[in-house]
This record gives structure tokens, C-alpha cells and sequence, in this order.
């Protein structure tokens, strides 16, 4: 006999995992509608770019790229109508952030870094100055430098509290990410 699938919402058991038993499907996140978040947009953006076609096409094209602008303004700035040049992540991140003195602070860069670049990425794409390809080099440099600089503030900070991890033979160890 068959099964009966089970309606949008209800109690839904995994065949492969007993843990997933008992989970609901979640519901779909609710998004403003276009001509909303695109006339929302145009009234918070800088009234010198609130009429550029680069970035009316951005807003349209993601939900996060908008609120995102919403957020950090100074993104703008970077946002190059007619070029988005590649860059090394390693050396702009060390550029503009310098070491942070907490976990805190060093979440905070890592993400405000994050979202910088991402709306690059995307406002790039979108406007046909990079294809899927370089998007996707480009997305994972960024996400092999997020991950590199947390590594690199908790083994320091890590080696400072408990000692430098070594070898048997007393050679440095270097922290992995797994």
C-alpha cells in the first residue's frame, strides 16, 4: 500500500533520521513585493542614486542586497556602475580591519566585511560586469579569507590562554579547520 504525504506544515519523520521526527516544514519567509521594497528603497537611498539603473536593478534583484544598503549607506561607495574589479579579500580585509581586541568585535568585522563584498558580488552579477563563474570564484575567495582571519584571531587567542600547541618533537602545530 502507499503512503499518504503529508499536508504543508504537519509532523514530517525523516526515513534516514529519526532526528528529523517531529519537524514541520517551515514556511516560506514572507518578501515584500517588488514595487514595495523598489519605492521603499528609492525613498532611504542618497537622492543622487536613488534613479541609477545599476542599482534600481540590484534592488530589484535581491532582498538582501536592499537591506543591506538600508543598513550600511557607505556601501554605495563601493558599488562602481561600469566595472567591479577582482581583489584580493586576504589583503583588503587586513586593510580595513585591524586586530580585534574581542570575539565580539572580531564577529562584527567578519560580518560587516561579509555583507560589503557579498552586495559587490551581487551588484556585479546582476548588472552583467561578472559571469556566474567569477561570481562563485569570487564568493568562495571571500568566504576561504572569512574563514582564515577567524582562525587566525582564535589560535592567537587560544595560544595565549593554554600555550602554543606543538608536536612531540616541540614543532609549532597549526590550528585546523575541520
Amino acid at each position: 500500500p502507499r503512503r499518504a504525504q503529508p499536508a504543508a506544515g504537519e509532523a514530517i519523520a525523516a526515513k534516514s533520521s529519526p532526528a528529523l521526527a517531529g519537524e514541520t516544514i517551515p514556511k516560506p519567509r514572507k518578501t515584500m513585493p517588488l514595487t514595495d521594497r523598489l519605492a521603499r528603497w528609492q525613498e532611504t537611498a542618497p537622492a543622487d542614486l536613488a534613479h541609477r539603473p545599476d542599482l534600481i536593478a540590484l534592488v530589484q534583484a535581491s532582498d538582501y542586497a536592499a537591506a543591506q544598503l538600508a543598513r550600511d549607506p557607505t556601501i554605495y561607495a563601493t558599488l562602481d556602475p561600469a566595472a567591479c574589479p577582482a581583489e584580493n579579500h586576504r589583503d583588503t580585509y587586513a586593510a580595513e580591519h585591524p586586530h580585534a581586541a574581542t570575539e565580539d568585535e572580531l564577529m562584527q568585522q567578519l560580518r560587516r566585511y561579509k555583507h560589503r563584498r557579498q552586495v559587490r558580488h551581487i551588484h556585479a552579477v546582476v548588472n552583467g560586469l561578472i559571469d556566474e563563474a567569477a561570481f562563485l570564484a569570487r564568493t568562495s575567495a571571500l568566504a576561504e579569507t572569512l574563514i582564515s582571519a577567524a582562525l587566525a584571531w582564535q589560535h592567537q587567542a587560544l595560544a595565549a590562554r593554554y600555550g602554543e600547541p606543538v608536536d612531540a618533537d616541540g614543532n609549532p602545530i597549526p590550528t585546523p579547520v575541520l
